[in-house]
C-alpha cells in the first residue's frame, strides 16, 4: 500500500542518501516516532486520499475489463464454460 506515508518518505530519504546527501532519520523506528511527535497520528496518513481515489478507479477499472472479457469468453466458449476458470 498504499496510502501508508511512512514508505513513503523512507523512500525519499533512500533517494537522498543515494544522492550524497545525509539522511532525515536513523531508521523506521525513528522515522515513526518523529512524525508521530512532530504531526501528530494524522501525519502518518498524510497523502492518503489521493491513493485511495488511484485505488478506486483502478478497481473500477479492473472490473470492467473482467466483466467484458468474461462475457467475450463465455459467448465464444458457450454457457458451458467452467466457472471455475473465471
Amino acid at each position: 500500500d498504499e496510502g501508508f506515508d511512512l514508505q513513503i518518505r523512507m523512500q525519499s530519504d533512500g533517494r537522498r542518501v543515494r544522492a550524497g546527501k545525509a539522511p532525515l532519520y536513523r531508521g523506521l523506528p525513528d522515522a515513526a516516532a518523529r512524525i508521530v511527535r512532530e504531526e501528530g497520528l494524522g501525519g502518518m496518513w498524510t497523502g492518503a486520499t489521493p491513493n485511495v481515489l488511484r485505488a478506486c478507479c483502478i478497481n473500477v477499472g479492473d472490473q470492467a475489463v473482467y466483466d467484458l472479457a468474461k462475457r467475450a469468453a463465455v459467448a465464444m466458449v458457450g454457457a458451458g464454460f467452467s466457472p471455475v476458470v473465471f
